[in-house]
């Protein structure tokens, strides 16, 4: 988990002298933010848990939904996928889910309510 706490609270710092998570992750070099990306996706369904459901590591999560690579997107819509119900409980997550809704498109909406209908069925 180190380099996601390193990068969550690298962000933290950067809110600070440059005014938002937004603009701190957007400016971060692209070697820099697709080693982050890569830690968090790898780093398996604990790890991204705590970073999604994590106001700043939110905001990564759906910077990745958004901005990212196709495999990175695909990737991170995987670990949302196996957390759902949990991600869907949380407010943080929660806005990490309407993201992938956001930009996934129906395919992405398809695969939401039927992991929903899996969890609904035991």
């Amino acid at each position: 988990m180190g380099l996601c706490f390193l990068a969550i609270h690298s962000l933290y710092v950067n809110v600070l002298t440059l005014g938002s998570p937004q603009h701190a992750f957007e400016n971060l070099e692209a070697e820099v933010k697709d080693g982050i990306v890569d830690e968090l996706i790898n780093s398996g369904p604990v790890v991204f848990a705590e970073v999604v459901k994590d106001q700043w590591g939110s905001h990564c999560v759906q910077h990745i939904l958004k901005h990212g690579s196709e495999a990175h997107r695909a990737q991170t819509l995987l670990h949302l996928l196996d957390g759902l119900l949990d991600f869907a409980t949380s407010e943080q997550g929660a806005e990490s889910v309407t993201q992938a809704l956001k930009e996934g498109g129906e395919a992405t909406l398809d695969r939401i309510v039927g992991r929903m209908r899996e969890a609904a069925n035991g």
